[in-house]
């Protein structure tokens, strides 16, 4: 995804040169007096616009150009301390609501998701999110040990053992003993996908090119959670020990 990144002062252009680093060919504009309107028309189509402002300097920005939820771009809002970023426009089609969440930890923010299936999850105690809710994307180097790279993760979501409903990953991975031994100890099926199909799957991905180097796709964890569950992540990739694991819920819009 691209991205263009709008700072309005001093501390919040610090702030945006650390979100560009993020990505890979951001455009980051310091905006002069009068000359909002002209910036967000031209990248009203760039693929993500994020506002190191107020949410009422974006939403004012922004309303000439709303279209369809099926064409909006993401819009984020992160405002100039870096304490919170916010999923404004295009949550889950625009895939605003995932690259909130890796921009938040990106910069140590904390992310705000509004729309109805992400805001059951976040900042949810754990017991709160029902069983079978939840698909765990997940990528190992062989012979890793992953239950305890599970646990911090769901830890870092909020999220119950319980929560579960799938465990997903690329086919090279079907015959893993780690994981098919946490498969077959939680009573939890392995759904497995080809380097093509996770290829395909649809949204804001990280990329690593020894990932793609080893399987054939930059990303395994988050492309397994989203392509299993059909929706859109919740925990963006957590890596440890060799294990990449992230988590997505289905969508119920």
């Amino acid at each position: 995804m691209t991205a263009a990144i709008i700072c309005f002062s001093d501390k919040g252009c610090s702030l945006g040169k650390r979100v560009k680093a993020y990505f890979d060919g951001a455009a980051l504009t310091r905006c002069p007096q009068g000359g909002l309107d002209g910036w967000t028309r031209e990248n009203f189509d760039r693929g993500a616009l994020i506002f190191i402002s107020s949410c009422g300097i974006a939403v004012r920005a922004i309303a000439p150009y709303l279209k369809s939820k099926t064409t909006d771009p993401a819009v984020v809002v992160i405002d100039e301390h870096g304490k919170h970023a916010v999923s404004l426009l295009s949550g889950h089609m625009g895939g605003a609501n995932a690259l909130t969440a890796k921009l938040a930890a990106h910069i140590g923010a904390e992310a705000v998701i509004t729309t109805a299936s992400a805001s059951v999850f976040m900042g949810a105690k754990p017991a709160d999110i029902p069983a079978p809710a939840v698909t765990l994307g997940i990528g190992c180097r062989k012979g890793a040990e992953v239950e305890t790279v599970i646990a911090r993760a769901l830890d870092k979501a909020n999220c119950s053992l319980k929560a579960l409903k799938r465990v997903c990953s690329i086919d090279l991975k079907a015959k893993e003993p780690s994981l098919l031994a946490f498969c077959g100890k939680h009573n939890l099926p392995f759904v497995t996908f080809t380097a093509q199909e996770l290829a395909e799957t649809q949204g804001t991905f990280s990329k690593s090119d020894f990932v793609e180097s080893a399987t054939g796709v930059d990303n395994v964890c988050e492309r397994a959670a989203v392509r299993g569950s059909g929706g859109f992540l919740i925990l963006p990739k957590y890596a440890e020990n060799g294990v990449t694991v992230a988590l997505a819920v289905e969508r119920c819009e």
